[in-house]
């Protein structure tokens, strides 16, 4: 894929997923949709940009050739990528839907 298809693939998706997002946090919380579009739109720019650094961090520490990684490999690639995301995401969750830690944690926002 050239870099203009996937910037392209990249802002449709984070914009599908800003728009239902948004939606399910009204729908299943008692947060107002501005605070849930908010919130959409500030884990969609961490998504994007933790993304990209994430993995031109793993590419060094474990090389360019995706192919031959083992399945050990992707599955600490997933963990460790999820464990930043969560440690970025949770501040903003806190944050925006002014919910305490625990609360943010298991996605209780009612």
């Amino acid at each position: 894929m050239k870099r203009r298809e996937r910037i392209f693939q990249v802002l449709v998706f984070e914009a599908t997923a800003i728009a239902l997002l948004t939606v399910a946090g009204k729908l299943f919380t008692n947060q107002p949709a501005s605070s849930t579009g908010l919130l959409a739109i500030g884990l969609s720019l961490t998504a994007m940009v933790w993304n990209y650094i994430f993995n031109v961090l793993f590419d060094r520490w474990y090389g360019q050739n995706r192919i031959e990684r083992t399945l050990k490999t992707r599955i600490q690639h997933t963990l460790l990528f999820q464990l930043g995301m969560l440690t970025f995401s949770l501040p903003q969750i806190m944050w925006i839907l002014k919910l305490n830690f625990v609360d943010a944690f298991v996605g209780d926002g009612s």
